[in-house]
Order: structure tokens, then sequence, then C-alpha cells
């Protein structure tokens, strides 16, 4: 089955979620419950929480879908990309100098 189309902000908003350790049917619940207090507290919403929420009850069956079964970006920057990986895998750019330290001093 093809995975679902997502814009970036509800995936990296799941992706907040998931982060903390929940599995896919809490997070389902806590759209479900529409708990924004709660919600806010895992961190901020892209653009916020609540439209996360709207999304969801609009959405339930597609959003149900991409949190259990996976999901494709609809369109992917490059630092929208940083973001997902940042948030997903706890990825951090390195900064990797090729000139050695003492190059300017010498």
């Amino acid at each position: 089955m093809e995975k679902v189309k997502l814009a970036l902000n509800y995936a990296l908003m799941i992706e907040m979620i998931k982060a903390k350790g929940y599995q896919s049917n809490e997070v389902i619940d806590f759209l479900e419950e529409g708990n924004e207090p709660f919600l806010e507290s895992l961190g901020e919403g892209i653009p916020t929480w609540k439209t996360m929420i709207e999304f969801y009850e609009q959405n339930k069956e597609k959003c149900q879908q991409a949190i259990t079964e996976g999901y494709q970006i609809t369109f992917l920057t490059k630092g929208a990309l940083k973001s997902l990986l940042s948030i997903k895998f706890n990825m951090k750019e390195a900064r990797i100098s090729l000139i050695p330290e003492n190059f300017w001093t010498r």
C-alpha cells in the first residue's frame, strides 16, 4: 500500500510526540483527546497543536495510517530535512573543519 502524503508540519508534530517515547496508539489517543496543553508540554507546535488537532479531526483515517504505517512528506527542503532528522532521530548537523587548527597561526 502506498504511504499517505502529509505536509511537513504535521509529520514533524507526529515525530515530536514519538520522540518522547510514545507509541503509535498513544499518539492517536492524544490527538483523539485533543488535549492542547498536554501536547504543548511535548514541544512547540508547528504552527500550533490546535492546527494539528483540527487536521486530525478532519482526516482521522489518513492521520492514523500515517502514524501507524508511515508517511511521505509532500514537499521537503534542505532545512526541513534537517528539522525532521533532528526530531525523529535526534541527529544534529556536524561541523567538520578541513583546515587544521593551527593553520592560520603558522
